[in-house]
Parts: C-alpha cells; structure tokens; sequence
C-alpha cells in the first residue's frame, strides 16, 4: 500500500513514519516543506521513505505528491494554540483549515481508499467536570478550538467520497516535541520553585505520543465507516499533581511546589488575553486555557478501546523516556 504523510517533519509525523515502516507492505511518501531542517530530512531518510519537496498550497507538488497514492494521514497544521487575536486566528485557519481542505480534495480527485485525519480533542471545546464521548455535543470557543472543528466539518462533507478515520488525540507528549507542555513544565521545574495553579487535583487529558500513533495506526486498520470519531487520551487520567511530581521525579530535582488558588490563576489569564488582543500577541495562558487547566476534563476511551486498543505507556516510564530524550538533546 502506498501511504502519503502530510506533516511528516513534526513531532507526531516522526513516530508515525518510524511505526508504519515496520510494515513492509507500506511504501511511504512524504511532502515536506523545502525548508524542512536538514536533520528532520536525515531522520526520515532513515525509514526509507520516497520524499516530495514542495507545499500543500502549492497545486503542482501536492498533485505530483497524491499521484498512485491509497492512503493518506493528514497531520500538517500548526499555529499557535493560545492565539486569541485576529491575526493569530487568520494564521490558525490557513494552516489548519486551508491546509485539510485542500489535501482532502486533492485525495479525491486521485480517488485515494483512506483518509485518516489528526484533529484534536480541541475541536469539542474545554468543557469541564464532564465525561464527554465522541458523541457528545462540540461546544468550540477559542480559534484553535474553532479551526479543529471546522476541519472536522470538511470532513463530514466529503464522508461518502472517500473512507475517512478521525482521530482526536489528548495533549500528546513524548521524544521529538519540542512544543511540548512537558518540555515547559520540566524548564519551570529546573528552577527547583513551581507554582500550580489550584489545588493540582484535577484530571488532564495526556497522551504519550507512543500510544497514540499505535491507535491511529489501529483505527486506520480496523475502522469501516467513514467519518468515525476516536478519542485517545491516557488512562487513568493523571491529575496535575501527578503530572509534576512524575516530571520532578524524573529530573531527579526537589522542587519546591506551592499553589495559586484557581479564581487568582483564571483572573490573570483574563488579564493577559485581554492584553493580548490588545496587542497582538499570543499570551501563554488565557481565560480558557486558565480554566482548562484547573478543571476537571474527563473523556471516555471505549470506542477506541473496542477495536482492540490497549495502553502500552505508564504515566511514570513515558514522562522518564520523555525527559531522558531532553537531556540527551540538551533542551534541558
């Protein structure tokens, strides 16, 4: 079968390639940017994978890269998460709903059997203090929130055209994530001094990057109905606590842990979002993601757990395989 991998140079996209080489009935292409990092080309050279230079808005490269394609795993997007201003939201829709609009009709056009498309738990919106499903009603706010979901729309409208699996991974963590909520946490930790935001109690939706790339590739495999929505995120759920003392644990550092109370954390995310709007700049934290990240979010895997699905990745082992690949790269 011959696989084409938008966004292969990424976080996710490395892992991807480096699990579906293992089959050897798979030849797999690439489209990659012409600026893609030297080392991030050598990487995937390594899998013996056929590469393609060019850019998804770009008609002739992204036609040549679909030709005699069967499968396609569309990971490009990008932008940035916290983006609450208007020119952070153009950013977010070109590169995650111009981006999707024009691979899954290029994979039409070339009459290609599968689609497995990476969106995100995102695109149902942070809704709290509730276990949500992939039925459950998507109640998007922020732009990232948005574009998600409207790449889940483009989606819908193309079902019957082609076979299309949906993955909405939790916060993935793992080697190679350089944007990681993790590597920031371990940077913050470094300084031996760490405030949570509330009581840390709360449960957050993690994904080891491992465990979520066996199920996207298990979905692939065993889903038969198009537009199917699949949930992953870590289970059991680790609370924040959990999350920074395994993280603390794993640097071998006593940090000194103390907690904002949550009102004072949302508050200041309010501050910030408000100035950021103001100026045009993407605040670290904002009134949702303040919320978030002091609230219980709680998701139900079953459906994907159904096709056979099994958690491979403590929370402990993954976050210590995780902060070994940091030091060994000097990020930390």
């Amino acid at each position: 079968m011959k696989i084409l991998i938008t966004g292969a140079a990424g976080f996710m996209g490395k892992h991807l390639v480096k699990s579906l080489s293992q089959n050897k009935t798979y030849k797999i292409r690439c489209l990659l940017m012409r600026n893609t990092k030297k080392t991030d080309i050598d990487f995937l050279k390594n899998y013996n994978v056929e590469i393609i230079y060019g850019d998804i808005f770009e008609k002739k490269s992204l036609e040549k890269a679909m030709k005699n394609i069967e499968a396609v795993f569309h990971l490009a997007g990008g932008g940035k998460v916290e983006t609450t201003f208007k020119k952070g939201f153009e950013d977010l829709k070109k590169l995650n709903i111009g981006t999707t609009e024009r691979v899954i009709n290029s994979a039409i056009k070339h009459k290609v059997k599968k689609f497995v498309h990476f969106s995100s738990i995102s695109a149902m919106g942070i809704i709290i203090e509730k276990k949500l499903d992939e039925n459950s009603e998507c109640k998007p706010e922020t732009p990232h929130e948005v574009c998600k979901y409207e790449t889940e729309k483009i989606m819908e409208k193309n079902k019957k055209k082609i076979l299309i699996t949906i993955i909405r991974p939790g916060i993935v963590y793992g080697p190679y994530g350089l944007n990681s909520e993790i590597l920031q946490l371990a940077k913050l930790l470094e300084k031996h001094f760490f405030i949570i935001p509330g009581n840390g109690k709360n449960i957050m939706p993690w994904i080891y990057v491992g465990d979520i790339v066996r199920a996207t590739i298990l979905a692939f495999k065993k889903n038969k109905k198009s537009c199917e929505r699949f949930i992953v995120v870590s289970e059991p759920q680790p609370s924040f606590n959990e999350l920074i003392d395994s993280i603390d644990s794993s640097m071998k550092k006593k940090a000194v842990i103390l907690h904002m109370p949550k009102s004072i954390f949302i508050f200041a995310g309010y501050l910030f979002e408000k100035l950021g709007n103001l100026f045009n700049f993407a605040p670290l934290i904002n009134s949702v993601r303040a919320r978030s990240m002091t609230s219980n979010r709680i998701y139900n895997i079953d459906k994907i757990k159904k096709l056979g699905y099994k958690q491979e990745n403590n929370l402990q082992d993954s976050i210590k395989k995780t902060i070994n690949w940091y030091k060994k790269n000097a990020y930390i």
